[in-house]
């Protein structure tokens, strides 16, 4: 398995949100065998965020912009960690 550099995300989500709690969940498995961190942005802060998001939280977003929406699996944040 090629070493991987450290990646950064966003996960956008909200306060309340049980699928939001499962993201995150999944994202600290994850964590224990990719090199990932990540943020949490309550999109319930921001209307342009509730606009773009509203519908799909929880979403993982990528430093260069490429996104999964909930349902992902660790399957697909290995994908994306490996893509970029």
């Amino acid at each position: 398995m090629p070493i991987m550099s450290k990646r950064n995300y966003i996960l956008y989500g909200t306060l309340g949100c049980h699928l939001c709690d499962d993201a995150e969940r999944l994202l600290l498995q994850a964590q224990a065998v990719l090199p990932i961190a990540w943020c949490t942005i309550d999109i319930a802060l921001d209307q342009n965020l509730m606009t773009k998001y509203g519908t799909s939280i929880p979403v993982l977003t990528s430093e260069d912009g490429q996104s999964l929406a909930w349902p992902f699996s660790l399957l697909d944040v290995y994908r994306l960690q490996t893509k970029e």
